[in-house]
């Protein structure tokens, strides 16, 4: 509504110049009451400030919302960028949006001040964007908590993707198992043995650039589902 209202900017300013009966409109009482006044330069301003500042919620709720395309992957990085833009901004030199902001901050860090309030799946759904990884989660959360907290959430989100990876590969196992040969099995048992964990060669393998345009996530992982038969079923 605000960005609607700052077109009209000069429409108001006009009226103020050419309309006399728009001055005595703000002289009327309605209901014992007066008028609020018509909007001053400094209104306008802090309207011009407060859209500039909501629009990155309204873009982040739109990006959360969206029915046609994955979100869930962009929650934990949009949460980020959020965060950051608050603490920068409860320091404004703007008495009233620094004040607006640290509000904000305060329910902000009510939820995210204690990491166990979090859902784990907003950070594996960021772990399993091959853009992204284990690395860039271990390097956001310095910006949330301490080195030993740190540490602890990284454990818990590797051990719940370990976890993960456990439990469907034995019922990838368990299916193949009930439908090929003995040979076939004893082959792919052989096989396990040699090759690496999927979780640790995922982890391991170069990130996709994260600045890759359109970057659609379902089809990386469809293409890459040779590559980690597991984790794609995860994704």
């Amino acid at each position: 509504m605000l960005h609607v209202a700052l077109k009209c900017q000069k429409a108001f300013e006009r009226y103020e110049e050419e309309d006399d009966k728009y001055f005595a409109h703000f002289q009327e009482n309605e209901g014992g009451k007066k008028q609020v006044r018509p909007p001053s330069t400094l209104d306008w301003n802090n309207a011009r400030i407060f859209v500039n500042f909501l629009q990155s919620f309204y873009d982040v709720t739109l990006k959360f919302s969206a029915t046609k395309s994955v979100s869930i992957n962009c929650f934990y990085n949009e949460t980020c960028k959020l965060h950051n833009q608050i603490n920068e901004l409860s320091e404004n030199d703007d008495n009233l949006l620094s004040k607006m902001v640290s509000n904000m901050k305060l329910k902000f860090d009510k939820y995210w001040r204690n990491p166990e309030n979090i859902n784990l799946l907003m950070f594996l759904a960021i772990v399993l964007d091959p853009r992204y990884k284990m690395g860039y989660v271990k390097f956001s959360l310095r910006y949330f908590y301490d080195v030993r907290t740190v540490a602890s959430v990284t454990l818990l989100i590797e051990h719940t993707l370990n976890r993960l990876y456990a439990l469907h590969e034995s019922a990838s196992s368990h299916q193949r198992r009930t439908f090929l040969s003995n040979f076939i099995k004893h082959q792919e048992e052989h096989l396990v043995l040699e090759s690496c964990n999927e979780v640790e060669k995922y982890l391991g393998d170069e990130n996709v650039n994260p600045l890759t345009p359109s970057f659609n996530i379902l089809l990386w992982w469809k293409v890459n589902s040779t590559k980690y038969n597991i984790l794609a079923m995860i994704a």
